[in-house]
């Protein structure tokens, strides 16, 4: 279902970056939308987390020529959210095995039911938990994997 009787991926010869128009609109995006929250309610610790889009998900943002403009915003957002205390990020897109399972999926974004359980317990338990020290190199690790799969072999 999460294929749509696709059969394969097209890819351009370059992937876009973020331009300064979009680095100033993400970054007060997340400061509006969440470091000024956190700022003003120090008392209070934020949990966000970043899903475990599908590697068909990646597929199309590597064919969209979005793939590196994706994590180069989502690195951006999370070196400024990580800069707080009382915010705790969990970064879901490194769950290979899981993302790789279309299985999971009921589209190419949304997973099933079941996984928001596992998620509630993998927050708990502080699993997938980015921070400061670990932010690039979750990110190398997710640029590396998403930037390098062999998209096609999803349809065989």
């Amino acid at each position: 279902m999460v294929l749509r009787g696709r059969e394969s991926f097209s890819f351009p010869k370059a992937q876009m970056h973020l331009s300064k128009e979009d680095i100033n609109q993400i970054m007060l995006n997340v400061r509006e939308n969440i470091t000024d929250l956190a700022d003003a309610h120090p008392e209070t610790v934020y949990i966000y987390f970043i899903p475990p889009y599908s590697v068909y998900w990646w597929g199309l943002q590597k064919e969209n020529g979005e793939l590196e403009r994706t994590i180069e915003a989502e690195k951006l957002a999370l070196k400024e959210m990580l800069q707080r205390e009382n915010i705790r990020v969990h970064c879901f897109t490194n769950m290979f095995d899981f993302t790789e399972d279309l299985n999971n999926y009921k589209d190419e974004s949304h997973y099933l039911a079941k996984t928001n359980s596992d998620i509630l317990h993998m927050l708990k338990n502080n699993e997938w938990r980015v921070t400061p020290d670990n932010l690039n190199s979750v990110l190398v690790m997710q640029k590396d994997y998403y930037a390098n799969y062999d998209y096609d072999s999803i349809f065989n």
